[in-house]
Order: structure tokens, then C-alpha cells, then sequence
């Protein structure tokens, strides 16, 4: 699903004195905001934060003392933020920057990752666990689906055998946005409440849900994951890449040149010119995650429209729909 460019730095073993990182990492968030340095390995008491902060993943960001650690917290429930619910979310293992010129990723890592199987057509969608019993996904995946043929797959990472932490539950409600239209932009979610509650392990734990007051900004990077093709054709393992989300007008101006149709509010746009990444088939329900302000992975998008890397990418944006969420859960 995308297109891997390797990227390799010396880095030193020495670290500076506070505010004097005068090498390449100096232009990294991890140096700028947090006063860190990016290296493969930390050295003793420093405190490793998420790789994003270093070009993405290539390296950890260390921070020495007396600066604390970012952590995942385990959030509580009606804590009042729509990103703190019921179980942790929002933690995720990243090693690699790299569905359509993407890199195949690790087994767990992205645990929230689902795949959607029909019991005689097989995997036709992707999916996103958001809860203990309740995954997100696009409607188009859902419309007309027999809830006796559907199972949800978690933990799974090669589609062509069954995965040593791989669950597959029973569907018991599927939950359509009212005034989804099949074929028409937008309102493209759908909710799947599970028979049974999943018993969260590292390998199945639910993404959280984004804060409204909180925008995504355009430039900003994030990942995509799903279970589609790749630029090789099909493939049977988790494909995921990191992506840039693109402004809304240059968005629209490209999707109106292309295709002469209205790009609807509730849709996100990445910059797939830029990042010569894309959905495709299969990928339908899969996920867009950002960083949230507290290191965790929240749920900024659903896959929705896709052109396999000719077009931006559209998503759902779920800051538009997290009361409609919340009352599913």
C-alpha cells in the first residue's frame, strides 16, 4: 500500500548538556520540544519517549533528567474527555516509517487493528476497536451485511492463517450513520458491537477517541493501517504507512478538478502526492491515528475513498461523530 524511503543519521553517544544539541536531530521535535536528543538506545536515566518525536521512528527520543517520561495513562471512565474511556487505549509499539507504498508492520503492532471476514467471501474490510465491545468501521463495508456472516478478527496480522493471539468474535448489532447514502460522500460510519467483551492484552487494546477541541492541522503526521492490496497486488498481512493530512481547500480544488464533486465536512483529507501512499481495496474501515497531546494514538479517521495512489485519500473525521460514538459504547 506505500513507499518506503530509508533515511540514516549518525548519531553520537554523547549527550549534551541541556538546550545544546548542535547536531542533526537538533531540528527534531524531540530536540525542540522536549529537549531531548534521538538515538537507538538511551543512555542510563534518560527517559525514552515515543519515537514520532524523532523524524518519525527512525530513533528514540532521550530526555535526560529531571524531565519525566511520557507515558500511556490508563484512563478512567466519564473522566469528561472523549479520549479517556473505559480500558487503556492508545498504545501502540512503532519501529518503522514506512497500505498502497506502505511496509508490512509488525504482529501487534497496531493492536487495535481488526479484520472484517465474510464466512464464504473472506476478508472484504478493515476495522477499528475503540472499546471493550465496540469497533468502528465504514458504512459502505456494513450496507445490507448479514450480521450471522460477519466475524471480527482481533489480533490478527497474516490473513492466511490463524494467528497465535488472534480472537474472532461474533457480531451481535451493526449501528449505521443515519443518512449514509451508498455511493455518496460522506456520514461514511459504521458501529459493530461485539457478542462478547474483548480482554484487552498488548496485542488487542482499543485507540482512542480524538478531543473535538482539539483540530487536526494540516502538515501534521500521522499513520494509516489496513488490510488491502498493495502496489503488488494483494497482500495477506497488516499493511500500514505514515501520511501527511493535507489542507481542506487544496484538498477540495484537487478532488474538484478530478472528479467535479464537493468534498463533505465530516472528511479528512491526506496528501497522497506527497506521501505517495494510498488506500485500496480492503482497506475500507481502516484507521487514521495522530499523537495526541498525551503520546497516545488517537483515532482521527476511518478509511472511507480511495484511489490506490492517484487521489488524496478521504476519511471519515471522527471528531464530527464522537457523541454518536460514545452512545454506541
Amino acid at each position: 500500500m506505500f513507499l518506503v524511503i530509508y533515511l540514516v543519521i549518525a548519531v553520537g553517544s554523547v549527550v549534551p548538556s541541556t538546550g545544546q544539541y548542535l547536531n542533526v536531530w537538533q531540528y527534531s521535535v524531540c530536540a525542540y520540544q522536549f529537549g531531548g536528543r534521538c538515538s537507538r538506545s538511551c543512555n542510563y536515566g534518560e527517559h525514552a519517549l515515543h519515537p514520532y518525536y524523532c523524524f518519525y521512528g527512525l530513533a528514540h527520543c532521550c530526555v535526560p533528567p529531571p524531565i519525566n517520561p511520557v507515558t500511556t495513562p490508563v484512563p478512567t471512565v466519564n473522566t469528561g474527555s472523549v479520549s479517556q474511556r473505559q480500558g487503556k487505549c492508545g498504545a501502540a509499539s512503532i519501529t518503522q516509517t514506512r497500505i498502497f507504498n506502505g511496509y508490512t508492520g509488525r504482529p501487534c503492532e497496531w493492536p487495535w487493528m481488526v479484520s472484517l471476514r465474510h464466512s464464504t467471501r473472506g476478508l472484504f474490510c478493515s476495522g477499528v476497536l475503540v472499546n471493550k465491545d465496540t469497533v468502528l468501521t465504514a458504512a459502505q463495508c456494513l450496507i445490507n451485511a448479514p450480521i450471522q456472516d460477519i466475524k471480527v478478527h482481533l489480533g490478527d496480522y497474516n490473513t492466511n492463517k490463524f494467528d497465535y493471539p488472534e480472537v474472532a468474535y461474533r457480531v451481535q448489532r451493526i449501528d449505521i450513520m443515519d443518512g449514509y447514502k451508498f455511493e455518496v460522500k460522506g456520514k461514511n460510519l459504521a458501529a459493530i458491537k461485539l457478542s462478547t467483551p474483548v480482554e484487552f492484552d498488548r496485542c488487542k487494546t482499543p485507540a482512542c477517541l480524538p478531543d473535538p477541541s482539539i483540530p487536526i492541522s494540516p502538515g501534521g503526521r500521522c499513520y494509516i493501517a489496513g488490510f488491502g492490496q498493495t502496489e503488488y497486488g494483494g497482500s495477506s498481512t497488516l499493511q500500514a504507512a505514515d501520511v501527511t493530512v493535507l489542507d481542506r481547500n487544496i484538498c477540495q480544488n484537487l478532488i474538484q478538478v478530478s472528479t467535479g464533486e464537493q468534498l463533505p465536512d465530516d472528511v479528512l483529507c491526506s496528501n497522497t502526492a506527497v506521501d505517495l501512499t494510498d488506500g485500496c481495496q480492503g482497506d475500507d474501515g481502516g484507521m487514521l491515528v495522530c499523537p495526541d497531546s498525551q503520546n497516545r494514538w488517537s483515532l482521527a479517521g476511518i478509511i472511507g475513498y480511495y484511489s490506490c495512489n492517484r487521489l488524496p485519500t478521504l476519511y471519515t473525521n471522527i471528531t464530527n461523530y464522537t457523541e454518536w460514538i460514545l452512545a454506541r459504547l
